[in-house]
């Protein structure tokens, strides 16, 4: 959420579209956030693909911004990785479970 709020402050200074865009950023990362604690399965589920809008805008920010935006761009992508990588990796197995539960009637 601290990387979400640097870019349009420290990155991108004066760009129209910045302040709101983290502030979308910033609520939808803090509810994300809020229903992972908890473990909540559903919520790990649409997060894994969420996160890769993320991955993507970090990619973009990466390859196309100047020096300091195209380092934080790169750890955006970085962190979304990670994330989606681990959110994968705790729900692999709760679905093997839920796939064997399903088939014995």
């Amino acid at each position: 959420m601290l990387l979400s709020i640097a870019f349009p402050l420290m990155a991108l200074p004066g760009q129209s579209p910045g302040p709101v865009l983290a502030l979308f950023k910033v609520v939808a990362l803090g509810y994300l956030f809020a229903r992972v604690r908890v473990a909540d399965v559903y919520t790990l589920q649409w997060s894994s693909m969420f996160i890769l809008l993320f991955l993507a805008e970090g990619a973009v920010r990466a390859a196309s911004d100047p020096r300091p935006s195209s380092g934080m761009g790169l750890l955006e992508a970085g962190l979304a990785t990670a994330y989606f990588v681990a959110a994968l990796a705790y729900l692999r197995p709760l679905k093997k479970v839920a796939g064997r539960s399903k088939r014995r009637p």
